[in-house]
């Protein structure tokens, strides 16, 4: 049972770092709104577009709990996220 839930880990260590290009800058966590757009769409922070011109708001992965959080506004890097989650999505997680 302890060697499945290492190789689960394992794996999921190194899709991150496929899915992110190796870098070891970005955790599997954390990630800048244009890289978000170049991986998994465009609704990243709640004021992008969706594809079709209306916007993301609830529904961007800023707004999401758990997954990748996007650094959409200023002071999410430094430990204001949850403040700004507040004020952007009525929720924090």
């Amino acid at each position: 049972m302890r060697f499945a839930a290492f190789g689960v880990l394992t794996l999921t260590a190194a899709i991150a770092v496929i899915v992110f290009g190796g870098q070891s800058s970005i955790t599997a966590q954390t990630i800048t709104r244009d890289q978000y757009h170049a991986q998994a769409g465009p609704c990243a922070c709640p004021d992008d577009h969706k594809a079709d011109g209306r916007r993301c708001g609830h529904d961007s992965a800023y707004c999401r709990c758990g997954g990748l959080e996007p650094l959409c506004y200023p002071g999410d890097d430094q430990g204001q996220r949850q403040s700004n989650r507040r004020g952007h999505c009525g929720h924090a997680c």
